[in-house]
């Protein structure tokens, strides 16, 4: 994929989901993007594989693609009042690590924002570590947003 930012821009990539947590990460995302001067760009995979039913999926997946993009744009705008950063939205449909690395590569992101859930043991094993993962094998630096308390 191209990269598509102007070279003088720092570009900021906040991967959030439907978590709580998300808020935290959106305004970490903001503070960093207007601190840089840079654009902030909101993202959200659907991974069809988690979804309960992915027949119904295919019905709404317009509907669900368009209802996130406007989610995320409210979302940007009420964790950064008076806006300085440029917002673009993405939602994608996928496996959620690879959607995330390729949107990183593909918007030319210096900085990754994602959320760790703080899940332990047997969870952690089952679900994985998106967070982790990120942090690995992004093609850019990662930020990770834990929740407030949350055991280290």
């Amino acid at each position: 994929m191209a990269n598509n930012r102007a070279p003088d821009r720092f570009v900021v990539l906040a991967a959030i989901d439907d978590s709580a947590i998300a808020d935290d990460v959106v305004a970490t995302a903001s503070r960093i993007a207007t601190t840089r001067g840079g654009e902030l760009h909101l993202a959200h995979v659907i991974d069809p594989s988690t979804e309960a039913d992915t027949a119904l999926l295919s019905d709404t997946r317009q509907a669900q693609t368009t209802g996130w993009k406007e989610g995320l744009k409210k979302h940007a705008l009420a964790q950064q009042p008076g806006v300085a950063a440029p917002i673009a939205t993405h939602v994608v449909w996928g496996e959620t690590i690879p959607e995330i690395k390729k949107l990183a590569a593909s918007t030319g992101a210096d900085v990754l924002v994602v959320a760790t859930h703080g899940r332990t043991g047997v969870k952690r094993v089952l679900l994985g570590s998106v967070a982790e993962a990120l942090v690995r094998t992004a093609p850019c630096s990662v930020v990770v947003v834990r929740e407030k308390g949350e055991p280290r």
